[in-house]
């Protein structure tokens, strides 16, 4: 096949112009050439070339991958030290062979707890006349009943001091301390009535200590339920601990103030 100068397969060899060769090798080079510049060679490769290269390309690397799975999967050799080891089991019973001995668990020490039951416990509630009247006996009662645990048989409950009889502190200091001030305190027990009645309390506390009752209760009331009856069931509580610290004894006095409302000189 022959090109024409207006062919993008034509191409015309020069030899440059300082070129001096005979006359039969340049016919020879030029004819050579010319005949392999006739043969049409196409500017890029067709479509089924890429195909088939591509196709051959996959196929190696796939084959390069099996093979290094292959070697992965190989069992590693014995002086490797990450081999698996035998598993440990426990000797098993010689009666049942299906069964394997059971080994206890070391358990920690007992913990020796004294429970608040062991221990004489008094409860002490103080209440205000004015929400909770004296006339209305289970009110009284349920009252006192919300103050104390439950227990089965229920806590005995004593008796219920009356403070109203007993001279209230002065106006100026009611508005700045409540009966848990120890002010307040020693004014009210000024009044002999209360004096007695907190000694009387006290002793009534430790007989029911010396009979064997390990909880009891007892309630105290004024009109306000802040001054006197919160000052004087304070003061038998302290009377209570004095007398039973002193014959080296154990107790416990919880004093619950239902109606108490704090001064304006109190922290709490």
């Amino acid at each position: 096949m022959s090109h024409k100068p207006t062919c993008p397969y034509y191409h015309e060899v020069r030899l440059p112009a300082c070129t001096c060769l005979p006359h039969a090798p340049v016919q020879t080079y030029l004819t050579r050439h010319s005949s392999a510049l006739r043969t049409p060679q196409p500017l890029y490769p067709s479509a089924m070339q890429h195909a088939v290269q591509s196709t051959r390309l996959i196929q190696r690397s796939i084959s390069q991958d099996h093979d290094l799975l292959n070697d992965t999967a190989k069992p590693a050799p014995k002086h490797v030290h990450f081999r698996a080891a035998p598993r440990l089991t426990l000797p098993r019973n010689k009666s049942d062979d299906n069964t394997m001995q059971r080994v206890p668990a070391p358990q920690p020490p007992p913990r020796i707890l004294t429970p608040h039951s062991f221990i004489p416990t008094i409860y002490i509630v103080t209440f205000a006349t004015d929400t909770y009247p004296l006339t209305h006996a289970p009110t009284i009662a349920r009252l006192v009943t919300t103050q104390v645990p439950r227990r089965n048989p229920p806590i005995p409950h004593l008796y219920t001091l009356s403070c109203h009889s007993f001279t209230p502190p002065p106006q100026a200091l009611c508005a700045v301390y409540s009966g848990i001030a120890p002010l307040i305190q020693d004014i009210v027990l000024c009044d002999p009535g209360a004096a007695r009645a907190v000694r009387a309390a006290v002793r009534r506390l430790l007989d029911e200590g010396r009979r064997g009752v390990r909880e009891c209760s007892m309630s105290v009331c004024c009109h306000a339920g802040t001054h006197r009856s919160v000052a004087v069931g304070e003061r038998i509580a302290q009377g209570v601990k004095g007398e039973v610290k002193r014959v080296g004894g154990e107790v416990r006095v919880v004093v619950r103030h239902v109606s108490r409302v704090r001064g304006r000189g109190e922290e709490f």
